[in-house]
């Protein structure tokens, strides 16, 4: 699970959390490349590749590519293999 939490108030900032099957490895989410393809997922993320197979049309990979940049924000690298 990745997620974005928004800040309260001026003050705060933006929190990038990542949420994974292994609970050592979920914390901040910051120094991560994802590579977005039809096809794929990747994700490198503390010296880790995740890879995650999709099969989806391509009005749901358009979404998917919009709401990936909404959530990492600039935060890491996101590739998108179009």
């Amino acid at each position: 699970m990745l997620q974005r939490t928004y800040p309260e108030d001026e003050f705060d900032k933006d929190y990038y959390y990542i949420e994974l099957s292994d609970f050592d490895k979920s914390g901040e989410f910051e120094d991560f490349t994802i590579d977005l393809y039809r096809r794929q997922f990747l994700m490198t993320y503390c010296d880790n590749l995740f890879e995650i197979g999709i099969n989806i049309d391509d009005k749901k990979f358009e979404n998917l590519m919009v709401v990936l940049a909404q959530i990492v924000n600039k935060q890491g690298i996101l590739n998108f293999h179009v």
